[in-house]
């Protein structure tokens, strides 16, 4: 599929997801009333043309428990196994990779809004993020490798929304170099070190396409890891859901 395609295809079961969010919302506050080891999963599966989609809502800490400040995200995979012969390298994002494996397409129901002026609640159609394949083979190269931790797929997905906290929309501008029209560079720390790469496309999709270990930060990665980390805590503070 084609990055419009794709991008398409998660708009299109935006209501049924809001739905099934509604009508499990009790469930999942009972369930999460009664777990006590964290980060603490409940998902949620349904089927749409064909397609196999994650509703899936964490709770990282007993804090968060307490608050009732639940994280969720919607998401499916794709696959690409060979980059298509009939494309140009200058065509295929980021081809001198080749972004064999599989990828997915998160939902985020509050869209960039929420992220750029750190406001809480629902702002429009939401955005739809593309976490690639190849961001997926070097986040297992650079994390879950040294770390000894040999994970599947839907679990790789939730120890990066586990692990997930604050952006970096300033940065440097070598994250568009393989793409044109690209809006701004936008860099997700995470936390205990590493970010994933990506690039806002518009206001409605963006994409991550690389994870960086915090050994291969360079210039001032590492203090504006320190920044946004502290802004994520004030922003915690105030008790805004992130």
């Amino acid at each position: 599929m084609t990055d419009k395609e794709k991008f398409n295809e998660a708009f299109r079961i935006v209501d049924k997801t809001k739905n099934l969010f509604d009508n499990v919302l009790e469930d999942v506050t009972d369930k999460f009333r009664r777990g006590n080891r964290f980060p603490y999963f409940i998902r949620y599966t349904f089927e749409d043309h064909g397609n196999n989609w994650r509703l899936v809502f964490m709770c990282r800490s007993k804090e968060q428990k307490k608050k009732k400040a639940f994280f969720s995200f919607c998401y499916t995979s794709y696959n690409i196994e060979k980059s298509p012969k009939n494309m140009s390298p200058k065509e295929l994002k980021h081809g001198k990779d080749i972004n064999c494996g599989k990828g997915v397409l998160w939902f985020d129901p509050n869209g960039l809004w929420h992220y750029l002026h750190g406001s809480s609640g629902n702002h429009g159609l939401g955005c739809v993020v593309d976490i690639t394949p190849h961001a997926f083979n070097r986040y297992t190269e650079r994390y879950l490798k040294p770390k000894g931790l040999q994970l599947e797929f839907d679990q790789k997905v939730e120890s990066i929304m586990n692990r997930w906290r604050w952006c970096d929309i300033v940065g440097d501008k070598s994250s568009q170099k393989y793409t044109k029209n690209v809006l701004s560079s936008y860099d997700i720390f995470m936390q205990g070190g590493g970010m994933l790469r990506g690039q806002i496309l518009n206001m409605t999709s963006m994409r991550f396409f690389t994870y960086v270990s915090e050994d291969m930060y360079y210039s001032n990665q590492l203090e504006r890891q320190e920044e946004t980390l502290r802004e994520y805590q004030k922003v915690k503070h105030r008790k805004v859901n992130v």
